[in-house]
């Protein structure tokens, strides 16, 4: 039987734009991930939340709509409960001036509890095999026999890590402003809130981005996925109780260079500043200095912690290159 068109022939596919390379270690990344059933779980436990914060804005909700007798129902209650009369008042009776910094104490108390540890597990959980399997059995060679640069790869697994960490920060976030927003009674809730979400992207995101890169480091720096693990749990335990030690006992509270051995007690310092509740607090009118200092500041030195971010950011990424081009280097 004759065969035909022998020799190369061309190749009539799509192609993917050099930029995008990086895209599909990406979403093999993140099916291989979304195995795990620890993951699922983690990324269900991380909207569960939602079921008892969005009370708190329906509440808020029901007290700026004109229509709504404050004296009926339980939601006049649950206000007082979360921020005190003085604010429930002002925000019954100036929504406008007060709704923008209401929202931000309820999403910064949101972003900067719940969402450390929701992070710390699910990088725990997907973060150590990403590198440490590709050393173990040397699939550099097989990656950068292809056209994809060392930059692509770096992209492709810190872009699988940050969708990862971003379900269960980001994206509960994003739902429960969705939910605020449902429940308001006019479509000005968007305007006065825009910049809560904004705040609240910004502070996900600089939570997002140094916990990947980290545990990216960790990851490149072993073969062995489980040692990458038990250096993840003592980068987040034994520095946060380090950091606790130096404080309490070193009499450095009012220092802010001790918060730097603690990744989450940056991360949480930079959130709190970007959301700034003290700030919006003392625009309010009707709302004195006395009460302004009742609410939780957030901790000195929030620039500071946002510097070290980005140096702590630029080291990993150096690092990363290293390791990762390692393996080809003669």
């Amino acid at each position: 039987m004759p065969v035909f068109h022998n020799g190369y022939r061309r190749y009539e596919g799509g192609f993917t734009h050099p930029r995008l390379r990086w895209l599909p270690i990406v979403r093999t990344g993140l099916v291989l991930a979304w195995r795990s059933k620890l993951l699922r779980k983690l990324v269900l436990v991380a909207h569960l939340p939602l079921l008892y914060f969005a009370l708190i804005f329906i509440a808020v909700g029901k007290l700026t709509d004109p229509g709504f007798d404050p004296s009926f129902g339980p939601w006049k209650d649950i206000a007082d409960n979360v921020w005190g009369p003085v604010i429930t008042r002002l925000l019954r009776d100036d929504p406008a001036a007060v709704r923008t910094a209401v929202w931000s104490i309820v999403f910064s108390t949101f972003g900067s509890t719940l969402h450390l540890g929701l992070a710390a597990l699910a990088a725990a959980v997907a973060g150590p095999p990403l590198i440490a399997r590709d050393m173990a059995s040397r699939a550099f060679l097989l990656y950068f026999s292809r056209p994809v640069s060392f930059g692509d790869y770096i992209l492709g697994k810190l872009g699988v890590l940050c969708v990862v960490i971003g379900l269960v920060t980001l994206s509960p976030t994003l739902v429960l402003y969705v939910l605020s927003i449902v429940f308001s009674p006019s479509l000005e809730t968007v305007l006065h809130t825009l910049p809560v979400l904004g705040s609240a992207v910004l502070a996900c995101t600089a939570l997002i981005v140094p916990a990947a890169l980290v545990m990216l480091t960790l990851s490149s720096l072993v073969t062995q996925p489980r040692f990458a693990a038990a250096a993840w749990a003592i980068v987040c335990i034994f520095g946060l109780f380090f950091h606790q030690a130096l404080v309490n006992a070193g009499g450095l509270r009012d220092e802010v260079w001790p918060r730097f051995f603690s990744l989450g007690g940056t991360t949480r310092a930079v959130a709190l500043w970007i959301y700034d509740v003290p700030g919006r607090l003392e625009r309010i009118p009707g709302l004195n200095r006395l009460e302004i200092l009742d609410v939780v500041a957030p901790p000195e030195g929030g620039l500071k912690s946002l510097v070290f971010l980005v140096v702590l950011c630029t080291v990993c990424l150096l690092v990363l290159r290293r390791r990762v081009s390692a393996p080809t280097r003669v």
